[in-house]
């Protein structure tokens, strides 16, 4: 009986040891989301963090509870139906946070919504849809297996170079079009090629383009502020789990997740990148890149310092494919999110991966 009462003893030594050392591991950000006007809670938001497949939403309250663990300097994304999101840059634990949500006001101009449309309306509103498309998931081989299943949400407003306070003084100068994009709904998107659902809480989009139908290259004429929650296909199948796999390493292979996570581990050139100044010197990552700020042992903010304008990026080549702009000299990131995107600009082909080709931050290339 006594080796039978030490044995139970032993065993619930062991579970409660167990149990210590995950609730210590284990650190969650609590917090209640609020409509900025009312005050009044918001049930059902979503909690999650920024580019990833982990989240979380509020309950009938507006209050949520999300373990923040490995997640430390990733910024969280709350969003609503009918609200612009907001994010929590750095989040802890130490807080109790109270979020509060701006309700979504667009200023259509005149556009006027009907359920009857003229046939130039649809034409016009045909032709936004393809600009919007095009731009948003991209033009590659992965983008065009993606369909956005509420596109009947998106609103669309377009400010033309012909107006007349948008004319210049120069009435020889060409101007472009603006496109601008407004859903009050997150936009779902389903990439058949990556085996993603996307969530995407779209708070701005405007796309300049020519009215002669040539569209700028480059980002310069495109601005995009949103974020993606991402779900991976549910399939048994291991042949259609393979092909998502190797679609999916092929995707993130030479992109701009691999291309800053080989920067925050100081492995650029192991990893096949080669990065050139625009004033064609060549860079190695070391000098420019230092820790910024430990935030844990497993989670460090980076930043790069480079006044140089920016730096051309290719990849096993040696003719530059991509390139990335600073409009300062520092630009601060951890392993997977730029933390002050303002600050830069991609261009070329890293430029081109859009919505179809994005990975959720939490994948890892094996």
């Amino acid at each position: 009986m006594s080796r039978y009462l030490f044995g139970l003893k032993y065993i619930a030594f062991i579970v409660l040891g167990i149990c210590v050392t995950v609730t210590s591991n284990c650190q969650v950000l609590k917090g209640i989301v609020l409509d900025k006007p009312t005050g009044n809670p918001v049930s059902f938001a979503a909690v999650y963090f920024d580019g990833s497949s982990v989240g979380t939403n509020t309950d009938k309250n507006g209050y949520f509870e999300i373990d923040i663990s490995g997640h430390l300097s990733v910024p969280l994304i709350i969003s609503a139906l009918g609200y612009y999101s907001s994010t929590v840059q750095y989040p802890s634990q130490d807080v109790s946070y109270e979020i509060r949500l701006t309700p979504k006001i667009y200023d259509l101009g005149e556009v006027v919504i009907s359920t009857k449309s003229t046939w130039k309306e649809k034409m016009q509103r045909k032709k936004n849809l393809e600009l919007f498309r095009q731009q948003f998931l991209g033009n590659t081989m992965n983008a065009k297996k993606c369909a956005i299943l509420n596109e009947d949400e998106i609103l669309f407003k377009t400010v033309s170079s012909s107006d007349k306070k948008n004319r210049t003084n120069d009435a020889k100068k060409i101007c472009p079009d603006t496109l601008f994009a407004f859903s009050s709904k997150p936009l779902i998107i389903v990439n058949k090629a990556l085996g993603y659902k996307i969530t995407f809480s779209l708070d701005r989009f405007e796309f300049s383009y020519f009215p002669d139908n040539s569209l700028f290259r480059g980002v310069d004429g495109l601005s995009v502020d949103g974020h993606a929650f991402f779900e991976q296909f549910e399939t048994h199948d291991d042949k259609e789990i393979g092909q998502f796999e190797r679609k999916r390493k092929s995707a993130y292979l030479g992109s701009r997740m691999h291309f800053l996570r080989a920067l925050y581990d100081n492995s650029i050139d192991s990893t096949g990148f080669r990065i050139t100044g625009f004033a064609k010197n060549n860079i190695s990552e070391a000098p420019i890149v230092f820790d910024k700020d430990s935030i844990s042992q497993t989670s460090v903010v980076k930043c790069l310092k480079y006044c140089g304008g920016g730096f051309y990026i290719a990849y096993y080549s040696k003719r530059p494919s991509s390139f990335l702009s600073l409009k300062g000299c520092e630009l601060l990131f951890n392993r997977n999110v730029i933390l002050n995107p303002d600050a830069m600009s991609w261009g070329g082909e890293m430029a081109d991966q859009r919505i179809g080709d994005l990975l959720p931050n939490n994948y890892e290339f094996r």
